[in-house]
């Protein structure tokens, strides 16, 4: 059970496992709360009847889906990079 985690620079053992978790719950708790930010931030904009900058409209809508796609493409990679970490054995 114990072992050493690059994450937060400590091993996690006996002792630091509750404060491991908890660091870890934390962390899912922030991220949720800022994709639920971000999400209803766009939802406000998307539904909007008339657009914000008219004129620029077109270029709006090329960057949003531009910048969607990279972040697909990261969001994609970190979590295969966190279940590899999660899945990969460790010993130090």
């Amino acid at each position: 059970m114990n072992h050493h985690c690059l994450w937060i620079n400590n091993c996690v053992g006996y002792y630091t496992l509750k404060p491991f978790v908890l660091l870890l719950t934390y962390v899912l708790i922030a991220c949720l709360y800022a994709i639920s930010l971000t999400a209803k931030n766009w939802w406000k904009l998307a539904s909007r009847t008339t657009p914000l900058y008219p004129e620029w409209e077109n270029a709006f809508t090329a960057t949003c889906t531009h910048y969607g796609k990279l972040y697909n493409r990261f969001l994609d990679h970190f979590l295969l990079f966190g279940v590899w970490t999660i899945y990969v054995p460790y010993d130090v």
